[in-house]
This record gives C-alpha cells, sequence and structure tokens, in this order.
C-alpha cells in the first residue's frame, strides 16, 4: 500500500511539474529579456514584451524630437504615434493618434488616457535616446492591439528641433514583426 501511494504521488508531481512548465505562447513571446532590435537610417528602435506591457526604446542621430508609432496599415492615418524630446535633461512626451496626414490629435483630448510609463530619456550632443513602456491591450479607439509575432507598420522619425509641431528631418515607415 505504501508503494502504491508513494507511486501515485510520484506520478501527481509529474503531472503538475509537467503542466506548469507549458506556456502559452505569449507567456514565451514575453519571456525573452532582451530587446529585438530595428535599424533604420541611424534610427534605432528596439523593444520587448513584458508584463502585458510594450517596453519601447527608440535612439537617432539629432538632438531635436525623436518619433514612432504602429498601424495595422500603411500610411498617417490612423497610427498611435509616441514623440518625445529631451530638453536641459527633461524628457517630454506627446501620445497621439493621427486622424490624416498633418492632423495629429493627443489621445487625452480625444477621451482617452495617458498610458505611457517608465518614461525616461537623455540627450548627448549627437543622439537622443528615450525609453517608455505602452499597454499591449488598447485601452481606447485610438491604440493598436500589440502583440508578439505579428507584423505592424512603424513609423520612425526624428526632427533637427525640439518643438513637436517642427516637421521631420526622416520620416521612414517599415514592416516590423513584434
Amino acid at each position: 500500500m505504501i508503494i502504491k501511494t508513494t507511486l501515485y504521488i510520484i506520478s501527481l508531481l509529474g503531472c503538475v511539474t509537467m503542466f506548469a512548465g507549458k506556456a502559452t505562447a505569449q507567456q514565451r513571446a514575453e519571456t525573452p529579456l532582451q530587446f529585438k532590435d530595428v535599424e533604420v537610417e541611424g534610427i534605432k528602435f528596439s523593444w520587448r514584451f513584458a508584463s502585458g506591457r510594450l517596453f519601447c526604446q527608440l535612439e537617432a542621430p539629432t538632438t531635436g524630437w525623436v518619433a514612432m508609432g504602429f498601424n495595422t496599415r500603411p500610411g498617417l492615418a490612423g497610427t498611435h504615434l509616441v514623440m518625445a524630446a529631451v530638453v536641459d535633461g527633461n524628457v517630454f512626451v506627446d501620445d497621439l493618434y493621427i486622424v490624416g496626414p498633418g492632423d495629429p490629435r493627443r489621445i487625452e483630448a480625444l477621451g482617452g488616457a495617458l498610458d505611457l510609463q517608465e518614461v525616461d530619456g537623455n540627450e548627448t550632443h549627437q543622439s537622443t535616446r528615450i525609453s517608455f513602456s505602452i499597454p499591449v491591450a488598447p485601452t481606447d479607439n485610438w491604440r493598436k492591439k500589440l502583440t508578439a509575432g505579428v507584423t505592424y507598420d512603424l513609423l520612425l522619425a526624428y526632427s533637427t528641433h525640439d518643438a513637436f509641431e517642427h516637421h521631420s528631418r526622416i520620416r521612414r515607415h517599415i514592416k516590423v514583426v513584434l
């Protein structure tokens, strides 16, 4: 009887261990601590999934603003855009939705909440680097659901000026698999 009970307990422990060892696709996608990255014309965008958020880093060869945005289709309209500038060591960010070309609007003004967290940044005499996180599940109609392994249109841009109203020096749209 002791041997049967012991074997039964070992068998149960084995099942629990096997069950605990199985991870969902989303959990596996969120596991890596290393960032993935892409670089276009000196603009480097890095990202990783963790704790229901997408952690982003953006660096460009400028002392002006930098920007990145996600869309599920080509073009500016419908893009969720994050712009940031570092001025005198302070980081300024805007969380925007592009209604159409030349018509970016603050998500807060559209009725959404500012969902950027872990905002940080620095600037050297030749580059600006920012980092932040955004939720992977949209909290309103102006953000995108972000899923590991899915292709998005990524907008990367920068300006030589800190004022967000100033036009970009470089703006590129590329396909990226998160």
